[in-house]
């Protein structure tokens, strides 16, 4: 029917075949096998499980010297409680998340997962991150912003998450995208840094979003990130041998799961806050 809009599993293959061209056959495969995961846990107690490009995110935002930390979008934890073991012990870290349902299982692996110690110096808020900014302006040293995406490979998993899925889906998120990653922006202090991170396919969704950033601030910095260093750093918190193999893109790095052994998909862009030229 003429106008009828284009969905399905036709539409989405379509669309990532274009993308990744010959690629999106053996991407396609490896996305469908569930991924195996690290383990990573304070000595006496549980592991929890997260994918290797989850932690390699979290490792490339520098917070070594930093004293207040921001997880914007922290549910369910894993890259919280990858932050709580990377922190300096004066450092105070903010998990915010907005869902209610969400922010209930966050809870659970923070307490369950992180020593009392350093518990403490986690605060759970429940804040719209879009408009946080408003009382927050320049507040963080260091924002990590793993943003909601397409998840393509949750798309995947679904034949009705499938069946529905169009174009839109990405355009609508990208909007979401961008509304919290300038919020994000806006509450780094100057020569602060922030992290942004999806586990998305699609370009539009990530250097797209980044690229907006860019022409909407004068004083963003795109930082390059060492992809041995960060490698370095998962397997010393995994206390294993991982392999990853970081892509480059116009801004960040692309970890894909048919070049990873499973892990990803998880783009990610350090940005650091640089003085404003234009400041009084």
């Amino acid at each position: 029917m003429a106008g009828k809009k284009e969905a399905g599993e036709a539409c989405f293959n379509g669309y990532y075949e274009e993308i990744y061209k010959d690629r999106w056959a053996r991407l396609k495969e490896a996305l469908t096998q569930e991924s195996a995961g690290i383990g990573v846990s304070y000595e006496g107690y549980p592991s929890y499980y997260l994918d290797a490009g989850s932690i390699a995110a979290a490792c490339a935002l520098p917070v070594d010297s930093a004293e207040s930390i921001l997880d914007l979008c922290a549910a369910p934890g894993g890259k919280t409680l990858i932050l709580s073991r990377l922190v300096n012990k004066n450092a105070a870290i903010t998990a915010n998340e907005l869902s209610a349902e969400r922010r209930t299982r966050l809870l659970r692996v923070l307490n369950d997962h992180v020593p009392h110690e350093k518990r403490q110096k986690i605060t759970v808020t429940p804040f719209d991150g879009s408009i946080m900014y408003k009382k927050n302006k320049d507040s963080f040293d260091a924002v990590l912003l793993d943003a909601p995406c397409s998840s393509e490979r949750h798309v995947l998993m679904s034949p009705f998450h499938l069946s529905q899925w169009t174009k839109a889906r990405i355009r609508n998120l990208s909007y979401t995208q961008w509304s919290l990653l300038s919020a994000s922006f806006l509450m780094v202090k100057e020569n602060g840094y922030l992290l942004y991170s999806t586990c998305a396919l699609a370009p539009e969704e990530n250097d797209g979003v980044i690229s907006k950033l860019c022409k909407k601030y004068d004083n963003v910095q795109i930082v390059d990130i060492d992809c041995d260093t960060i490698k370095l750093k998962v397997e010393e918190i995994s206390g294993k041998e991982v392999f990853i193999h970081p892509e480059k893109t116009k801004y960040g790095l692309h970890i894909l799961p048919d070049t990873s052994n499973g892990s990803g998909p998880l783009f990610f862009c350090l940005i650091k806050k640089s003085i404003s030229k234009f400041k009084n």
